[in-house]
């Protein structure tokens, strides 16, 4: 008989980084990838007392690195403080009165709120953002961080989708860019500005 041999090249491919992105509970320290990962801060349901509890809390923190990262968030009528470093954009919905402050998110680029039941407050932002408004009739109301208003020819971009009342205010903001979307109408009660 012959004898030989024979060269194979062989390709391993690392599988996908992935992180656990769902905040909890208890308090919770996460962090993303380089990714455009997607962090979990809906309410969490107890079947047992039939309530729902905050994931998002002011003790949390979480950075997600690269890419454009979104965090969904749950509210139930109370004011959380969170240390959130590169999540971009914010889709915040709330059962209850509720604000959300951004002492300690710089990043952010991008807020949608929508479904709520309460007023939603988005306090201290670090920059005046994009702000898109669906399928409410509560107030929005926003504030920002010392000096983000100074320029006295502010201008924000705001998108009205299926609005049915509320008040919007936005103030040192001199100038709305306001759009609709959707098929259906929307009515803002009063947009309160500069």
């Amino acid at each position: 008989g012959s004898s030989g041999t024979a060269e194979v090249d062989i390709t391993v491919t690392a599988a996908p980084t992935t992180a656990d992105t769902t905040f909890t509970i208890e308090v919770d320290d996460l962090e993303g990838t380089e990714n455009a990962d997607v962090f979990d801060a809906t309410l969490f349901y107890n079947e047992f007392t039939g309530t729902f509890l905050l994931t998002l809390q002011g003790a949390d923190q979480a950075d997600g690195l690269g890419g454009d990262d979104a965090v969904n968030v749950g509210l139930n009528g109370v004011n959380v403080a969170p240390l959130l470093d590169s999540i971009e954009i914010f889709n915040v919905a709330n059962t209850a009165a509720s604000a959300l402050t951004f002492t300690g998110i710089p990043d952010v680029t991008a807020i949608n709120t929508g479904s709520n039941l309460g007023a939603q407050s988005f306090l201290e932002l670090p920059a005046i953002v994009p702000l898109g408004v669906d399928n409410t009739d509560q107030n929005v109301i926003l504030t920002f961080a010392a000096g983000v208003t100074d320029a006295g020819t502010d201008t924000i971009d705001l998108v009205a989708e299926r609005v049915l009342g509320g008040d919007w205010t936005i103030p040192g903001v001199e100038t709305a860019n306001l759009a609709t979307a959707g098929s259906a109408a929307s009515l803002i009660n009063d947009l309160v500005m500069a």
